[in-house]
């Protein structure tokens, strides 16, 4: 969500060979940080800040130059300024150029090593083939024994027949929780939720991504009470909703409040 106006640069940052490479917006719902990154193709040369409240049309600017700056050294104050608005209490809103650059950026990721969220990935080969158990030998096996082994094909028998009429909807009260918790609290294997939801083409367990969206919507949450950013809030709630839905596979998350806005 972009802010309605951004209006010229004062004449301290006034740069007429630059482009506007990147906007990191941050919001607390009701003020709103933006952080414009400046520059050529290939080159960065300055960030500017601007601190703005709805309502106020008093802003803070503040210009960090960069040019006898490094990459690594722009990557790690970038990555300290958004550390340090997460403790403060800002989450960060959706970059204008972020389709821009997903276009740009098409096939960077297909050589990615194997990252801490692989347990999130539900491939063909995590998924065990269902054995049925083998019947013990009769040899010198006492009634009572046979009796348990009964029982115990018994519950096999209608736990399996529990786990093949499995949907995805059986598992949307549990999509905000992880994968591992969602099978205990189901009585199955974690195998058995992967395989439900390859069934619906649902190759990433979305947990992380609706957990993010919800701390995101708690604090846009406060935007909708103030006249001046009420509509844009609202809008940008609907989307991180739609959002999670894409994520569980065209499913809503029952498990948590979904807003009416």
């Amino acid at each position: 969500m972009s802010l309605p106006h951004w209006p010229p640069s004062p004449k301290p940052f006034f740069c007429s060979c630059c482009q506007v490479l990147r906007q990191i917006i941050h919001t607390n719902g009701s003020r709103f940080d933006k952080l414009e990154i400046h520059g050529t193709i290939g080159m960065i040369s300055h960030a500017i800040i601007r601190n703005t409240t709805p309502g106020d049309p008093s802003s803070n600017y503040q210009m960090v130059d960069f040019c006898n700056r490094n990459k690594e050294e722009i990557k790690s104050f970038l990555k300290q300024y958004c550390e340090q608005q997460n403790i403060f209490g800002y989450i960060i809103m959706k970059d204008p150029l972020s389709a821009y650059y997903d276009a740009l950026s098409t096939g960077m990721d297909w050589a990615q090593d194997i990252s801490d969220e692989d347990d999130d990935l539900i491939s063909e080969n995590d998924v065990e083939q269902d054995q049925e158990p083998e019947p013990e030998p009769e040899n010198e096996m006492a009634s009572n024994a046979r009796r348990l082994q009964v029982i115990v094909f018994v519950f096999l028998g209608s736990v399996a027949e529990r786990v093949a009429k499995m949907t995805l909807g059986d598992l949307s009260d549990y999509f905000h929780i992880p994968i591992k918790e969602t099978a205990k609290l189901l009585e199955v294997s974690t195998s058995v939720v992967k395989k439900v939801c390859r069934k619906a083409e649902l190759y990433r367990w979305p947990q992380r991504k609706v957990k993010s969206n919800m701390r995101k919507i708690t604090v846009l949450r406060r935007g909708l009470a103030n006249p001046g950013t009420r509509e844009k809030t609202r809008v940008e709630i609907q989307r991180l909703q739609q959002e999670m839905v894409e994520y569980c596979g065209g499913l809503a998350p029952t498990g948590i409040e979904m807003l009416q806005v």
